[in-house]
């Protein structure tokens, strides 16, 4: 994702630049070695996160609680568009890295080390996003291996705690405002 002009990226990165704004790269390599990174100017975001993100709309002066936030490209979305976030993730190392990266694109969230199924907002949220630990068999077209390595009991288990933390997070959503749901599983 883009934080300045797209287009003028587009060509700085060589890249191809898509409908949706942002800049598909053609070479491969480190992206810390590419112009921009260190400036704050973009950062990583898989297409499907990044259309799963724009479903909330205009974010502006709302108040949104990214759960399951780390490494932090959803938040960076958000943040970038005016809302009012609060991350929480539990992996510690994993906040280490979203605070990094907000930092270096000079982004404000509130970030919480927290459990899902534990933790609440002081105040309802408007809008409240949930990227579930999922199977992640809808990768299989950049990770082909992962339909060889999870079983039926990981798909089970996982969809168990999917269901938790749904609930979890539909507590956390302010009247009239909205849930965003979403797994990179394919399986129901």
């Amino acid at each position: 994702s883009i934080v300045g002009d797209p287009s003028a990226w587009s060509e700085k990165l060589n890249g191809e630049l898509l409908p949706s704004g942002t800049v598909r790269l053609a070479t491969k390599g480190p992206i810390t070695d590419l112009p921009g990174f260190h400036q704050g100017s973009w950062w990583v975001q898989d297409l499907a996160a990044r259309l799963v993100a724009s479903l909330a709309g205009d974010v502006v002066g709302k108040s949104i609680v990214d759960l399951c936030a780390a490494p932090g490209g959803k938040t960076a979305f958000f943040a970038s568009r005016g809302g009012r976030v609060i991350a929480v993730d539990r992996s510690e190392s994993r906040l280490l890295r979203l605070h990094d990266n907000l930092e270096r694109l000079r982004l404000a969230a509130e970030i919480i080390e927290g459990d899902v199924l534990i933790w609440r907002p002081q105040k309802r949220a408007e809008i409240v996003m949930l990227d579930a630990p999922c199977s992640a068999t809808g990768t299989a077209r950049r990770h082909p291996d992962i339909l060889w390595t999870k079983t039926k009991i990981d798909v089970q288990k996982l969809a168990r705690l999917q269901r938790e933390m749904l609930r979890a997070a539909a507590e956390m959503v302010a009247k009239g405002g909205f849930l965003i749901f979403a797994t990179c599983s394919l399986q129901p």
